[in-house]
């Protein structure tokens, strides 16, 4: 094959793979990912406003201090000591507002201190983040 064929050839392998080749030189690699955006997810939780009822309230914010908007939060509530395997409860996800915030009103389930906690997986842009704190209800 000629010097041309082989570049034509090259061409549409590179098209076909997703790497840059060329006559002489090595592969080259895609770029490399960009890291995620540090995020801080604080929760404070305690009695809400309704009689009987608790309520966890938090805030999202990437490494800046600036809000994340849209992200979806997992509120869990797992019962503290007592025997065997505590069950955990899922108190739904909550999507933060345009200053990041997010709030869940919740019962026990039973008499007892229980561990809630929040949790952002994370996406494309930002890192995962979490927060917990105890609350006991008699």
């Amino acid at each position: 094959m000629d010097r041309r064929a082989v570049s034509i050839l090259l061409l549409l392998l590179a098209g076909c793979t997703g790497k840059l080749v060329s006559i002489g030189a090595t592969a080259t690699s895609a770029p490399p990912s960009f890291s995620s955006v540090r995020t801080v997810l604080d929760m404070e939780v305690g009695p809400s406003v309704h009689p009987g009822s608790f309520r966890a309230a938090g805030k999202l914010t990437d490494g800046s201090g600036a809000p994340v908007a849209g992200a979806t939060v997992r509120v869990t509530l797992t019962p503290v000591g007592g025997a065997g395997t505590a069950p955990t409860f899922d108190l739904g996800t909550r999507g933060t507002d345009e200053n990041g915030s997010f709030q869940v009103t919740f019962h026990l389930p039973q008499k007892g201190t229980f561990l809630v906690k929040a949790r952002f997986a994370g996406d494309s842009r930002h890192a995962a983040a979490s927060d917990q704190g105890p609350i006991t209800g008699t």
